[in-house]
C-alpha cells in the first residue's frame, strides 16, 4: 500500500476541485457560444447564408431582363428582346462569397463588457440569393406562397416592377399586389408568436424613416401608418420610353408612385434596361438587398444618392420621403392615399385586369387561341395534328 498517496488526488494526479472548476468553465463557454449563435441568427439573419428576392409586377415590364442583368452584368442590352415570357413562377439564384467581420461594436453594452476582446470572424462565407419571378401579373399570384414563408420572411425583399408607360394599369395592379401580400403575411404570421411579428413591425418602422434628416425623424405625424412588414422596392421600368412622355403625365405618375412607396416604407427607382448607368444603379440596390446586413440602424447610414426631379430618373431610398416632400398636406397618410388613388384614376382610368386573365376552363374558349398560354412551337404541332384530323 502506498501510504504517501494523497486521498484527494485522482488517478491523473489532479484535484477534483480543479476538475470541477474546469468543467464549469467549459459549460460557461458553451453557453456563451450558444448566446452568440442566437444573436447572430436573430439579429443578423443573413448569416444563415440565404436571402430572397421576389419579383412581381407588370407583364412585359422587363422583370426577366432586370434579373438576368443582375445575375450577369455583362449581358448586352441588344439581347434583351430574346428572353422568353415568364410563365407561372420561375426560380434562379445567385451565389457570392462574402468576407464578414463582426466586432463588439455591433453588440449590446452588456455583451461588450462580458466579452470585450472577443471578435467573431467568418471568412469566405458563401451566401446564396434566391430569385423568384412571377409571370402574368396576378394570374398565378398564389404561387408566391412557395417563395414567401416563415423560413424566408426575415430576409426577403419584394420587388414590384411597374411599367411606367402603362399608367392605365398601374394603380389597380399595385393595389391588388399589395392587398394580396398584406393578407397573406397576416395569415402566415397568425401561426407564429406575437413577438416575431412585433420584431418585423419594429424593423419596418425603422426602414420607413431610415434616410430622413433629424427634423423629419422626430415628426411622428408624417410617418407611414402601416408600412409593409417586408422590404419593398418599386422599380419604374422602361424609363427610356417614359422620358419622352408629357411632363404633366410624368408628374402625376411620379407623385402617385412616391405616395405608394411612402405608404409601404419602401424605396423607388426608375430604370431602363437599355441604360448602363441605370442598370449599374439598380444592381447596386439589389446587391445591398441580397448580400448586405439590413438592420436599418441610423448609425450605419451612408450618404444616399437621391433624385426627385421628374426630368431625370427618380431615385428615393428607404425612408427618405415625407408627405411634405411629395407635396401633400395632410395628417393622415391613409386618407391621402385614398384621395391620390381617386385623383390618379380620374386622369388614368384603370383597365380591368381580369379581362386579360380570362380562364381557358370556359367551354367557349379554345386553349389554342388563348394568348395567356401561347406556346408557338407547341401550337404549330397542334395545328398540324388538327389539320390531319380534319382530313
Amino acid at each position: 500500500m502506498a501510504d504517501d498517496e494523497d486521498p484527494n488526488d485522482d488517478d491523473n494526479g489532479q484535484n477534483p476541485n480543479q476538475q470541477q472548476q474546469h468543467s464549469i468553465d467549459i459549460w460557461i463557454e458553451s453557453q456563451n457560444l450558444l448566446k452568440n449563435s442566437e444573436i447572430l441568427q436573430h439579429e443578423h439573419v443573413y448569416l444563415n447564408g440565404y436571402s430572397t428576392l421576389v419579383f412581381v409586377g407588370s407583364q412585359f415590364g422587363g422583370k426577366s431582363s432586370i434579373i438576368n442583368r443582375f445575375i450577369d452584368p455583362t449581358t448586352k442590352s441588344l439581347s434583351l428582346d430574346k428572353y422568353d415570357e415568364t410563365i407561372g413562377l420561375e426560380y434562379r439564384y445567385l451565389c457570392r462569397r462574402i468576407d464578414s467581420l463582426f466586432d463588439d461594436r455591433q453588440r449590446s453594452k452588456q455583451q461588450q463588457q462580458q466579452q470585450m476582446n472577443e471578435t467573431i470572424s467568418l471568412e469566405n462565407n458563401e451566401k446564396i440569393c434566391n430569385i423568384w419571378e412571377l409571370g402574368y401579373e396576378l394570374l398565378f399570384i398564389d404561387l408566391l406562397k412557395f417563395a414567401i414563408n416563415l423560413e424566408t420572411i426575415q430576409n426577403i425583399t419584394l420587388i414590384i416592377v411597374i411599367d411606367l408607360t402603362q399608367p392605365n394599369k398601374m394603380s389597380i395592379l399595385l393595389e391588388q399586389i399589395i392587398k394580396w401580400i398584406r393578407k397573406y403575411l397576416q395569415s402566415l404570421l397568425a401561426t407564429n408568436d406575437d413577438q416575431f411579428e412585433q420584431q418585423l413591425r419594429q424593423l419596418a418602422l425603422k426602414r420607413s424613416i431610415y434616410y430622413r434628416n433629424d427634423q423629419d425623424q422626430d415628426n411622428q405625424d408624417d410617418r407611414p401608418k402601416n408600412p409593409l412588414l417586408i422590404p419593398v422596392t418599386i422599380i419604374g421600368s422602361k424609363y427610356d420610353e417614359y422620358q419622352n412622355m408629357d411632363p404633366e403625365i410624368k408628374k402625376q405618375i411620379t407623385r402617385y408612385l412616391r405616395l405608394v412607396s411612402y405608404e409601404l416604407g419602401g424605396q423607388l427607382l426608375y430604370h431602363s434596361c437599355r441604360s448602363e448607368t441605370l442598370t449599374k444603379r439598380i444592381n447596386q440596390a439589389f446587391e445591398s438587398l441580397a448580400f448586405d446586413r439590413l438592420t436599418f440602424d441610423l448609425n450605419e447610414r451612408s450618404k444616399p444618392s437621391i433624385s426627385t426631379n421628374i426630368a431625370k430618373p427618380v431615385l428615393l431610398p428607404f425612408g427618405y420621403d415625407t408627405l411634405a416632400k411629395i407635396g401633400v398636406e395632410s395628417k393622415s397618410s391613409e386618407s391621402v392615399m385614398d384621395q391620390a388613388k381617386k385623383q390618379f384614376e380620374q386622369i388614368f382610368p384603370q383597365k380591368i385586369l381580369e379581362q386579360s386573365y380570362q380562364s381557358t376552363i370556359d367551354d367557349d374558349i379554345d386553349p389554342r387561341f388563348d394568348p395567356n398560354f401561347a406556346e408557338p412551337e407547341i401550337d404549330k404541332i397542334l395545328e398540324y395534328k388538327y389539320m390531319l384530323l380534319d382530313k
